[in-house]
C-alpha cells in the first residue's frame, strides 16, 4: 500500500514521506514496498527504552538503510548515535523531531525545577 501511495500521489505533486516500520526480522519483506533512494521517516517512541530492544532496533535501522539507501531520514522520537550509527556513516541526513511525550516529559521537568507540582 505504501508504495502504491508513493506512485500515485507523487506525480500530482503531493509530496509522500513513507513512514518505515521497524518490526522483527518477519517484516523486513515488507520493505520492497518502499521507494528505495528517497527521504524516510522512522518513529523511535517507546520501543527504544530496553537495552534489548535498542540492539534489535538498531539491526533492523541498519537494514533499512542498507536495503533502502535513504536520501534522508525523518526521527520522530529520539534519534541516538547508537541506533543510526550506520546513517552516520554513510552520511545520510537525520532530521530529529521530539516525539509529544519527550515534549510532555521535558514540560514537566521544568515545571518540576521551577518549583510547581502536577497536583490537580
Amino acid at each position: 500500500m505504501c508504495k502504491l501511495l508513493y506512485f500515485l500521489q507523487t506525480p500530482k505533486g503531493i509530496k509522500v514521506i513513507p513512514n518505515v516500520r521497524v518490526g522483527t526480522t518477519d517484516t523486513l519483506s515488507s520493505l520492497a514496498a518502499y521507494p528505495c533512494n528517497h527521504l524516510i521517516a522512522i518513529g523511535t517512541n517507546g520501543f527504544t527504552h530496553s537495552k534489548a530492544n535498542r540492539i534489535i532496533f538498531e539491526e533492523q535501522v541498519t537494514t533499512i538503510i542498507n536495503t533502502l539507501t535513504p536520501s534522508g531520514i525523518l526521527v520522530y522520537g529520539p534519534a541516538s548515535e547508537f541506533i543510526f550509527e550506520e546513517a552516520i556513516t554513510k552520511q545520510i541526513p537525520i532530521y530529529q523531531y521530539d516525539s509529544y511525550m519527550m515534549i510532555k516529559n521535558r514540560d514537566a521537568a521544568k515545571r518540576r525545577k521551577a518549583g510547581y507540582t502536577d497536583e490537580r
